[in-house]
């Protein structure tokens, strides 16, 4: 006995089979490609919601920091702000020991900075910002730091001149001898994941008092 096919039917011819088989490759790429571009931006979302998350927590720090100023000692000539420039900062802090016996005690020394270019002292050097406690190492606060792209400073102070009169806009750095005049510390943070692509960049500003500097 044998078997034929049924009246009207016939098979799938070989270049059918081939057309099927094109269609059903572009298809899957296509799928392919989406899910990768998918998966890219959901991974440059999440770095970029973490980077964003991470300035956010640097520039709280660094206000809390900065508010606590206090000399190293009460009769000391060191200033509590040692040094105030538009890309750095150093300061006696005593915000790591709120609990401490004395006024004085406690005190740590606490440096911000994006490196500079030593060939040109005005441009940074680095896309990232750096904190120092004391003696310690420098530690990341936050990367992708564009402040120097346009040449924006990171800090801007207001202080009394030696004139006694306040300075009406901040100025990008303070004189040695007149960080003790300041009034308050501007802190501009850039930050850009992806430079040119999105998301954009991201400005980050806040104004800090220290509360124990001479304020006339």
């Amino acid at each position: 006995m044998t078997f034929g096919r049924a009246k009207g039917q016939r098979g799938v011819s070989m270049v059918e089979l081939l057309v099927g088989m094109v269609i059903l490759a572009v298809v899957s790429t296509a799928i392919i490609m989406a899910w990768i571009v998918l998966q890219g931006s959901f991974t440059n979302s999440a770095r970029s919601s973490e980077q964003r998350e991470a300035a956010r927590d640097g520039i709280s720090l660094l206000a809390r920091e900065v508010r606590d100023v206090q000399p190293l000692a009460l009769s000391s000539s060191t200033p509590a702000i040692v040094s105030a420039q538009p890309y750095s900062i150093s300061f006696y802090t005593t915000f790591h020991d709120e609990d401490a016996a004395s006024a004085t005690a406690g005190v740590d020394l606490v440096q911000y900075s994006i490196p500079l270019n030593t060939s040109d002292p005005d441009r940074p050097d680095t896309r990232t910002l750096y904190r120092k406690i004391g003696d310690g190492p420098w530690r990341v606060v936050v990367s992708d730091v564009m402040n120097g792209k346009d040449g924006k400073p990171l800090f801007g102070y207001t202080y009394f001149t030696e004139a006694g009169s306040l300075t009406a806009t901040p100025m990008d750095s303070v004189a040695s001898g007149l960080t003790d005049r300041i009034v308050n510390i501007r802190v501009r943070l850039i930050v850009d994941l992806n430079p040119g692509k999105s998301p954009t960049e991201m400005e980050l500003t806040t104004t800090v008092q220290p509360r124990n500097l001479r304020s006339t």
